[in-house]
């Protein structure tokens, strides 16, 4: 939802904005050729930021569906998150990014794997990134949550969760919850 608009992308390489009031079409963009289909749709301001399945993650004006920016993540976009001005994504290639959303430039980054197996080479994201209180917080596939300095990318800490866990991290009031395969 963006103002008035209600944002849709329903797989058929379209992008619709509908009056959240009417449901009449505001407009209608076909990217279908750039993007495919549009996965997790995200606003910030006058930007959809919005994931798509040929590895680019765009910057869309909500105005008129017109693509303001894109970035070639190198891989299908798996979990990208939007938050005070940034999004926020994990590239399959090896990275962390942090964009301005607006503008699609690189903040920063932060090497999350170099695939030669030394010791500080994380688990595949599966789970949203999540920001909290300064920091960015990103759980791999091997239950070990890694929280980020929100404006360096520098990992702060790092823990390995006492049990399996549903790839997600949910912030809670007071601390974090997380499912657990086991249903606790």
């Amino acid at each position: 939802l963006a103002g008035g608009a209600l944002l849709c992308g329903p797989g058929d390489g379209k992008l619709y904005a509908l009056s959240a009031e009417t449901g009449k079409l505001l407009w209608q963009t076909d990217h279908s050729a750039a993007w495919q289909y549009l996965r997790q749709l995200h606003v910030d301001g006058d930007v959809l930021v919005a994931g798509s399945y040929k590895e680019k993650l765009f910057g869309i004006s909500v105005r008129d569906g017109k693509i303001l920016w894109e970035f070639n993540a190198g891989n299908f976009i798996n979990s990208h998150h939007v938050a005070d001005g940034a999004a926020y994504l994990w590239s399959p290639t090896g990275w962390i990014y942090a964009l301005d959303a607006a503008s699609g430039k690189v903040r920063w980054r932060a090497q999350t794997t170099d695939y030669d197996d030394t010791a500080g080479n994380w688990g595949p994201l599966m789970a949203e990134l999540v920001t909290l209180g300064g920091t960015l917080l990103a759980l791999d596939m091997r239950d070990e949550l890694h929280i980020l300095d929100l404006h360096s990318g520098k990992e702060i800490r790092r823990g390995r969760l006492p049990s399996p866990v549903r790839h997600a991290v949910l912030p809670i009031a007071g601390g974090l919850a997380f499912p657990a395969m086991d249903g606790r």
